[in-house]
């Protein structure tokens, strides 16, 4: 079976093919039986089992560091033009295209209570 998963190289990170997430190894089961994909058990269990013997992958959460900035686009990853920047913490790489997103982010990771906005747009 094909996996529906590209390496972006230069990061060694998972990214969905259809939807465009990064996906981590340990989650990659979850990712394509649940909602949005709607493997069978099985399908998804063959495609994380393959997965898990790559090498060119990062596997561990604690060795990914995504830089707040890439000196070039992935070429998986679509550009938007329209996005918003989480300025809750200067540290904060968060970014989306949707307010909501951002307000889901702010009261998840911050504590932001909703109807304060003042992202910053992307450019």
């Amino acid at each position: 079976m094909e996996t529906p998963f590209e390496v972006a190289p230069s990061l060694r990170i998972l990214i969905c093919r259809e939807c465009k997430w990064g996906v981590l190894p340990e989650d990659v089961f979850k990712h394509l039986h649940g909602k949005r994909h709607r493997l069978s058990e099985h399908d998804a269990e063959e495609i994380a089992r393959a997965i898990r013997q790559w090498d060119s992958i990062k596997k561990n959460r604690k060795h990914i560091h995504i830089p707040p900035e890439l000196p070039e686009p992935l070429p998986i990853l679509p550009i938007h033009n329209n996005g918003l920047r989480c300025q809750r913490d200067p540290q904060c790489p968060y970014i989306s295209t949707t307010m909501g997103q951002i307000e889901k982010h702010w009261a998840a990771d911050h504590q932001w209570p909703k109807g304060k906005r003042t992202p910053h747009e992307v450019r």
